[in-house]
């Protein structure tokens, strides 16, 4: 879901291309962790992030601004717990802070 209240056309970019990449990444992190989301949502574009929700209502708020390489391994020490979280946050390189 795309929130930033732009009429997009077909053929428009909803990302730039190094953005667009790293979301394909964090995409393919999800999927080879085996994580399941309900639905993504790209808020206003200043912030360069992307949301994910999961099944069981879990946000994981993921940075747009640098390579998601640091996340596969917290996620993995996460995993089991993620249905107990009401949130975890990617967003800051090297850290992840949750809830």
């Amino acid at each position: 879901y795309e929130t930033n209240g732009r009429n997009l056309i077909t053929g428009d970019h909803v990302l730039p291309k190094d953005s667009l990449g790293r979301m394909f990444s964090i995409f393919d992190v999800l999927d080879t962790a085996g994580i399941g989301i309900v639905k993504f949502i790209l808020p206003d574009l200043k912030y360069h992030e992307i949301r994910g929700l999961m099944p069981g209502g879990t946000i994981l708020y993921f940075s747009l601004r640098f390579d998601p390489i640091s996340i596969p391994e917290a996620l993995q020490s996460l995993k089991s717990k993620l249905g107990e979280l009401k949130y975890v946050d990617f967003r800051s390189e090297n850290k992840v802070f949750y809830q």
